[in-house]
């Protein structure tokens, strides 16, 4: 099967079982999708704000306050538990794909992990947070950056009316730009490493080096099935979140005007936009990772018979 012909079949699976896009909106919102969706439409707080849910007495002449300490205890915590759910259920999202796009196997490997679901899930967690040490790195490197900016913000901003994140992001730039390459290279090695898990039972270790083998290997259609993917889920996700942030302007703009008719017109129209993005998220999603999924598959030298045109001959 040529590279073509996987996304033609990553698409035609698509069509025949719908479904599978909620299991792929299901993985992109666990692995930070939920954020695109939710913070455009959320009011950022302002210093103001955040000083006064922190508390005036947070900082004291000895150092942090007792109550400071367990606050940042509790967001950290929080973050770490958000992180660690969400790559569990990203894992269950890859391990469902997979198995659709592999469809034809008829080696029994897919039959025999499910008698031990648990441990599979876990050795693709491990591997997606493994894959995630390149952003460690970059936000540590990164974390002065932010912090001088914040700062400079707080004691001497140069205007007040963008937000104070927005501020801090436009303020270090090339920060943001290094953690994002960094997110998409764990991406990658991620996004690889746990379906050649998936289709050879490869070990942690081995499973992490195979994406730099494919890079080696089959550089085009590696870089290719990487790239279309990334690309596709930013040129399909962008307009729709677009449009629903305005379209929230507009609900925002109904209510403060007072009008219950147009409020509620504008309330439904938002909700049907919101939902049409989720379901196109889904469904591009779902397509990324089939097409991820075919091109290990074409690797290891293996195509399902599903991937294979209906109108074939039965000889071919």
């Amino acid at each position: 099967m040529s590279w073509l012909a996987a996304t033609r079949a990553s698409a035609l699976l698509l069509v025949e079982r719908p479904g599978l896009a909620v299991v792929g909106l299901a993985g992109f919102l666990a692995r930070g999708g939920l954020l695109l969706f939710v913070l455009p439409f959320v009011t950022l707080p302002t210093p103001v704000g955040i000083g006064n849910w922190i508390g005036p007495t947070s900082i004291t002449a000895s150092g942090p306050s007792e109550r400071l300490l367990w606050l940042m205890g509790a967001i950290v915590a929080i973050l770490v538990a958000a992180l660690a759910i969400g790559t569990v259920l990203g894992s269950f999202a890859d391990r469902a794909l997979f198995g659709a796009a592999e469809g034809g196997n008829r080696t029994g490997g897919r039959s025999r992990r499910r008698s031990d679901t648990v441990v599979v899930i876990a050795r693709l967690a491990v591997i997606r947070l493994l894959a995630l040490a390149p952003v460690a790195l970059a936000l540590a490197w990164s974390a002065q950056r932010f912090g001088a900016a914040t700062y400079r913000e707080l004691i001497l901003p140069d205007e007040l009316v963008t937000p104070l994140v927005l501020r801090v992001l436009d303020r270090t730039r090339d920060a943001v730009a290094i953690v994002v390459l960094a997110w998409l290279l764990g991406e990658f090695v991620g996004g690889v490493a746990v379906r050649h898990h998936l289709r050879r039972g490869d070990p942690i270790p081995l499973a992490l080096v195979r994406p730099m083998i494919d890079l080696v290997r089959r550089p085009l259609t590696t870089l290719a099935t990487f790239v279309a993917g990334a690309v596709a889920v930013l040129v399909a996700v962008a307009p729709p979140l677009m449009l629903c942030w305005v379209l929230f302007r507009g609900v925002r703009a109904a209510i403060g005007e007072g009008h219950i008719v147009m409020t509620i017109a504008a309330v439904m129209v938002f909700v049907a936009a919101w939902t049409a993005a989720l379901w196109v998220a889904g469904l591009v999603a779902a397509w990324r990772s089939m097409l991820g999924s075919y091109e290990v598959l074409r690797a290891a030298g293996h195509a399902p018979a599903r991937a294979l045109p209906r109108t074939q001959p039965a000889e071919a």
